[in-house]
């Protein structure tokens, strides 16, 4: 059996998909391990640079398909995977020199689940993003607990290997665009059996003009991660774990945000809007008593249960 299955989603990425590649390739002794690279219909040269690494390098396997989106791609990978790991690399971002040695010395040790650190490089602004300074195992349940907040410790594929078993019997939701990984990393966190953390910087996460971090999320967007976001929370609620609400509580604060930023919304819209709101208020004492909860979300919670924030948005924006 392979070692790892390192699966790379592609879509018109032809500006750094040899980056990327070549930081795989050039990674020491690396031998038994699959590079599977599914172009999603692009239309730029990325599917002939992926057939070009093919030609050169028979680790790279490469499949074609019409364009269904990240989620889809990142199935068929997931179809077509051998390894006994999965890693994940999104094609304009690349890993570091020593990724796979820090990577393979776990896999020895037959851990399920191995994260790491990553660099955030937003132009000439580069941040280190630590969990911790020192490597060990984590407890699942503490794992969890980071997890639901979404800061130490995020839902991003690429910055984890984890065993291809704890795939089995689940598919990530293919109609999801964005909050793919987000919607489905619970649940393979929850069926590990041992989690290690490597205090390394092991991933290069470069910010583009088109990266998520740079965008205005839309409100349809922003409800849908809300509506994961709150679904996990009733999930590891019912497994007895004790965890905070007030990252779901912070996604209805963005739908609000967004609702006062829309010149002139939908019925639908105005749905998403009444029920994130509603929630706010709901538990508007928890917000305001949570040791979690930022000084920003209790300034919104207030302002809600004011029925000021759009007021509030507004000076903002004429401040600004």
């Amino acid at each position: 059996m392979l070692e790892i299955s390192i699966i790379i989603p592609i879509y018109n990425v032809e500006k750094y998909i040899k980056d990327c590649f070549e930081s795989i390739v050039k990674q020491k002794n690396m031998f038994n391990v699959e590079i599977i690279c599914i172009d999603d219909g692009s239309t730029d040269n990325s599917g002939k640079i992926c057939d070009y690494y093919a030609k050169i390098d028979k680790r790279f396997k490469v499949f074609h398909q019409k364009n269904l989106g990240v989620a889809a791609a990142r199935n068929v990978g997931l179809k077509i995977a051998s390894g006994k790991y999965i890693a994940w690399v999104d094609p304009d971002d690349y890993l570091s020199k020593d990724w796979y040695q820090k990577i393979n010395a776990c896999i020895k040790k037959n851990i399920d689940v191995i994260f790491f650190d990553y660099l955030l490089i937003n132009g000439k602004n580069v941040k280190k993003i630590r969990y911790n300074n020192y490597s060990g195992f984590i407890d699942k349940d503490t794992f969890l607990k980071e997890l639901v907040l979404d800061r130490k410790i995020q839902s991003q594929f690429w910055s984890k290997v984890i065993k291809r078993k704890l795939f089995n019997n689940l598919k990530i939701p293919s109609e999801l665009k964005i909050f793919e990984d987000y919607a489905v990393m619970h649940y393979l966190i929850e069926k590990a059996r041992s989690i290690y953390y490597l205090s390394d910087i092991l991933y290069y996460y470069i910010v583009r003009k088109n990266s998520l971090i740079n965008k205005t999320i839309k409100i349809e967007d922003n409800y849908i991660g809300y509506l994961i976001a709150k679904e996990r929370y009733k999930y590891l609620i019912k497994k007895q774990l004790d965890i905070s609400k007030i990252e779901y509580l912070l996604r209805a604060s963005y739908v609000c945000v967004n609702f006062y930023q829309i010149e002139k919304y939908n019925e639908k819209q105005l749905d998403m809007f009444n029920i994130c709101e509603k929630d706010i208020e709901d538990n508007f004492q928890y917000i305001l008593k949570s040791k979690d909860a930022t000084i920003a979300l209790k300034i919104k919670a207030i302002a809600c249960k004011l029925n000021i924030l759009g007021f509030l948005l507004k000076i903002k924006n004429h401040i600004y």
